[in-house]
């Protein structure tokens, strides 16, 4: 009796393992290899002054924009993985200033609309759940700028002789990745560079803006799903 029950046991747990077996797979193992991708989202973004009398009351706002790029994901570790990006960026800010005129001053109400290219060079930190960390440099073109008013006057001007070329910023954030390729993630662009550019004349010593730029938005990497 005891033998006929050790082999109905063994029978069983064989079948069981057999047809677990034959279960098609939903997802694929978190393999280390190099991918390339596509991501896009949401910018909230504005501008940090320094330097302005306080007579201007110069302050900026954020505005809402949106950011899209390819990147190439490549494993250094089983962990620890370098992802160099391009991306499109529109960034900027809502803005006010004051300026004086001989009976007062005006405000005057402008969304600075600054398109960049802007390349990210992200080192991340990832765990086996999918969940990771990113840091690294970032640098940025200027394609076009303009400030549009939003006074209610339908004006539009472009200042992109008045600023710099290129931007240097500091970019972190989170992120998860699912094991579909399909993932999302939050960066916080903190720009170290005056982007007033100093040889423009209509620049006031000592005066400063940089870009600041928050991110969130959706990547998805090809060939996880294989």
């Amino acid at each position: 009796m005891k033998k006929i029950s050790f082999v109905a046991v063994a029978l069983a747990t064989s079948m069981a393992v057999f047809a677990q077996n034959q279960q098609p797979k939903l997802r694929t193992d978190m393999t280390v290899t190099t991918r390339f991708g596509i991501k896009g989202g949401v910018n909230l973004d504005k501008l940090h002054a320094d330097g302005y009398p306080s007579s201007a009351n110069f302050d900026s706002k954020m505005k809402t924009a949106f950011n899209g790029g390819v990147f190439a994901n490549i494993p250094i570790s089983t962990n620890f993985r370098f992802q160099p990006e391009v991306v499109y960026s529109n960034q900027g800010g809502k803005n006010s200033v004051n300026t004086a005129i001989p009976t007062g001053t005006v405000t005057t109400r402008y969304k600075s609309e600054l398109n960049y290219i802007n390349v990210p060079l992200m080192f991340q930190l990832q765990s086996t759940t999918g969940v990771f960390v990113e840091l690294g440099p970032q640098f940025g073109y200027l394609l076009s700028a303009k400030n549009k008013s939003t006074d209610g006057a339908d004006t539009e001007v472009d200042i992109k002789n008045q600023l710099e070329k290129w931007d240097v910023a500091a970019a972190g954030g989170i992120g998860y990745l699912s094991r579909i390729g399909l993932g999302i993630n939050a960066r916080y662009n903190y720009g170290f560079t005056n982007i007033l550019d100093k040889d423009y004349s209509g620049y006031t010593s000592g005066t400063e803006l940089k870009n600041r730029v928050y991110q969130i938005g959706l990547f998805y990497q090809f060939g996880a799903a294989k």
